[in-house]
């Protein structure tokens, strides 16, 4: 009776789950859950289910990203943080592996025992794709601030050094760098978007989030040799105006 009840709840989950992600109102502009995406996308959230509704944030298209949400308890979280996105990757993780126990339980059933079992995996399945979109989301978004943050550093530290140098130059073009990797990782979102499909969705956004890291590293790298260079000067003159 327990496996029965286990089995029509996780039904009436999929398609719970199903109707959000599918909503009439749901086009290219908009994300996973209604509370995504632009400022057209419909806010109102009473329709999903307790055990469906996840906390959520705009994506990079968004100009509305709330700092804190409340939970189901009452607590404040901050869902901004690259730690709540690495909570939902494991809670992903530790469904995918309840998807695939159930999977191969039925491979060992027939008829209708069998369908409910692949149904419950195929819900899970979702729920575990939403939650990982949902943390690229995040991802996103911290990518995209520390990208501007190196940015500014950058740029205060570049016009120190004389623009002739060797160093100079590279750093310059690792900026470069830097900026077509952002400018890709933001087209992938896009495109992201304009797919039907969620794993397809993620798949995508995948690739964007290993282009942002592309981009920070060559941020890193230019911020670095510029600090080193702008160390070595500081230090030469320091040693003239000993000796003199």
């Amino acid at each position: 009776m327990k496996t029965t009840n286990l089995l029509t709840a996780l039904l009436v989950l999929t398609i719970q789950v199903m109707v959000n992600g599918q909503t009439s109102g749901s086009q290219n502009s908009y994300r996973i859950l209604p509370v995504l995406g632009s400022k057209a996308a419909n806010t109102n959230t009473s329709d999903i289910s307790p055990n469906n509704k996840e906390k959520v944030y705009p994506t990079l298209l968004s100009t509305e990203i709330p700092a804190n949400t409340e939970s189901t308890s009452g607590e404040t979280n901050n869902i901004n943080t690259r730690s709540y996105a690495n909570q939902l990757i494991k809670q992903a993780e530790e469904l995918t592996i309840r998807e695939n126990t159930l999977r191969k339980e039925a491979q060992t059933k027939k008829d209708e025992e069998k369908k409910k079992l692949i149904a419950s995996a195929s819900a899970l399945f979702m729920q575990a794709t939403i939650k990982q979109i949902l943390a690229s989301e995040i991802n996103g978004k911290l990518n995209l601030e520390q990208y501007n943050v190196n940015f500014v550093t950058f740029n205060t530290l570049i016009v120190k050094l004389d623009e002739s140098t060797t160093v100079y130059v590279l750093a310059s073009e690792l900026k470069q760098e830097a900026a077509f990797s952002i400018k890709q990782a933001k087209e992938m979102r896009e495109e992201a978007y304009s797919l039907k499909s969620l794993s397809a969705r993620l798949g995508v956004l995948s690739n964007a989030e290993e282009k942002e890291v592309v981009a920070l590293e060559k941020q890193q790298q230019a911020i670095e040799i510029v600090k080193k260079s702008l160390a070595a000067n500081t230090f030469i003159l320091s040693c003239d105006l000993a000796v003199r």
